[in-house]
């Protein structure tokens, strides 16, 4: 079949996140379904296809949806100028908590739009970026601070659309795909990293939070692992046991220094308790990670923090606040709370917009332990910090409730009432670089990534895909984490893509680990 000029194509340059991968490819910029659909007819039966990646925001930390180190012969095709047909954000007349976006609309937009409305209708569980996209966090089942209670964004996704390059039913763009009527393809897609098709839409499950809503958040101090762990089982157990089912957050930060006299390490963190409510009648200060995002003075903080002894002197200064402050509760307009790494990535920019070509990497790896073995990993993950002398950027830990999508870190086979807790640990570097382009991290971190890698294996767990995904060249690190989830995965892949269409090298490499 020839295949006919398509408008906005264009070669350019596409970054991770992370800043790590990155490739000059050919960019196709779809503006509709029908356009997709011909991008996908246009090489049906080809038995040599080009790699073609899917992109929405660009907010995944690795090469998820970058063709790393292309020289143009790769495609991109990108959300960018997609819109959706119906109307892009559309409320369901006869079910007030149901709403279906589009797979190009950006979550600060969408929540914008919530808060014009009376009362407020979000998803349970929002990750922390406002700039991401529908099509974008539904493909990487987003993880975030209300999962330990709320779930992943999964447990929120009613339905959704999707073009495959097979272009079959359901894979048509026409039927919806649920959990009920097609559950092998609505666990493959959520957390499938775009790797199966081009979701056009998505129909979203809402909670209701009050019109004059702010971010209320209450932090306690733990000088343990062990303590910050079991703080958080603690607030999501009490949670549980009121029958509650308002959304809650929990989770934590910590950080290792040296004491002032006897430069032995210390362990120090706090865990974080937010909800939605009404301001009250007391005037309550902000907390400052969760401040205005917009504003220069939150940006020059971003930068400033990615140099160690600043980094140390920052945490130190909000473990004291935390510490210190009676009671130790702050207010939060709920847009900086729920987005707060908006204030990273706007810093980002605008420093790179200022220092080009300059880039700032960011380097995050995740490793979800089945509750039961979680005081264990972080306990030794301390202990291998300490050892090594490493001293991430960040050091955060929280809960999330398992689910069934396939390539989810909280995966869990078994048939269970409840879904089991599973704690998240992230371990995050950023170190500006004097060169024009970003390195790689050194050798002791990517050492202690893969050491992580085998006892996150030993004690059952996994790595969650979003972030970045180093596992030993050669080895089967990642195989022994998803093996046989996986190859359900590919099985489902093959029906969808015959063709292999949809593939780069970030999951051509995870193939052969």
């Amino acid at each position: 079949m020839a295949r006919p000029e398509r408008p906005n194509v264009r070669n350019d340059t596409v970054w991770s996140f992370g800043r790590y991968a990155r490739g000059e490819s050919q960019i196709r910029e779809p503006e509709n379904v029908q356009e997709v659909r011909d991008f996908f007819r246009s090489y049906l039966n080809d038995p040599n296809p080009p790699a073609v990646v899917i992109r929405a925001g660009g907010h995944s930390f690795d090469g998820q949806a970058v063709h790393d180190r292309d020289k143009g012969s790769r495609i991109v095709l990108s959300a960018e100028k997609f819109r959706g047909e119906p109307p892009t954000i559309r409320y369901h007349r006869n079910a007030p908590k149901l709403v279906t976006l589009s797979a190009e609309v950006r979550w600060r937009d969408f929540l914008d739009d919530a808060r014009t409305r009376a009362p407020i209708r979000i998803p349970a569980s929002m990750q922390t970026g406002g700039l991401a996209t529908v099509g974008g966090t539904l493909a990487g089942d987003c993880l975030s601070r209300f999962s330990g209670t709320m779930g992943k964004e999964s447990e929120s996704i009613e339905s959704f659309k999707l073009l495959t390059p097979s272009l079959q039913p359901p894979g048509d763009g026409l039927t919806p795909i649920s959990r009920t009527s097609h559950p092998d393809l609505f666990f493959a897609v959520i957390g499938g990293l775009g790797y199966l098709g081009f979701v056009t839409e998505a129909t979203y499950r809402l909670v209701e939070i009050p019109a004059d809503s702010v971010a209320h958040t209450e932090v306690t101090t733990r000088k343990s692992m062990a303590s910050l762990l079991k703080r958080q089982r603690d607030v999501i157990r009490e949670w549980q046991e009121q029958g509650r089912d308002e959304p809650l957050a929990v989770s934590s930060a910590a950080f290792i220094n040296e004491a002032p006299l006897t430069h032995a390490p210390q362990f120090k963190g706090g865990v974080f308790k937010s909800w939605y409510g009404s301001p009250g009648p007391v005037w309550r200060p902000a907390w400052p990670l969760y401040g205005n995002v917009n504003d220069p003075g939150r940006w020059a903080a971003e930068y400033t923090a990615r140099i160690d002894g600043i980094n140390t002197l920052i945490h130190q200064a909000l473990y004291d606040l935390a510490r210190l402050a009676t009671p130790p509760l702050f207010v939060n307009d709920i847009a900086d709370f729920i987005f707060f790494m908006d204030g990273n990535t706007k810093a980002k920019e605008a420093y790179e917009a200022l220092l080009q070509p300059r880039r700032f990497p960011i380097f995050q790896q995740t490793w979800v332990i089945p509750s039961s073995n979680a005081t264990i990993f972080g306990d030794e993950l301390v202990e291998l910090l300490i050892e090594r002398r490493i001293q991430p950027t960040e050091l955060d830990v929280l809960f999330m409730r398992g689910n069934k999508c396939l390539l989810s870190a909280g995966y869990y086979a078994r048939a269970m009432e409840e879904p089991p807790l599973k704690a998240a640990f992230t371990l995050g570097f950023e170190r500006w670089t004097p060169s024009s382009q970003p390195k790689r991290p050194a050798g002791d971190v990517t050492a202690l990534c893969e050491e992580l890698n085998d006892r996150a294996i030993k004690y059952g767990g996994r790595i969650h895909l979003v972030k970045n995904v180093h596992v030993r060249r050669g080895g089967t690190q990642f195989r022994d984490m998803f093996g046989g989830t996986l190859d359900e995965f590919l099985r489902i892949k093959a029906q969808c893509d015959p063709s292999g269409l949809i593939r780069n090298k970030f999951f051509e490499h995870l193939l052969k680990n």
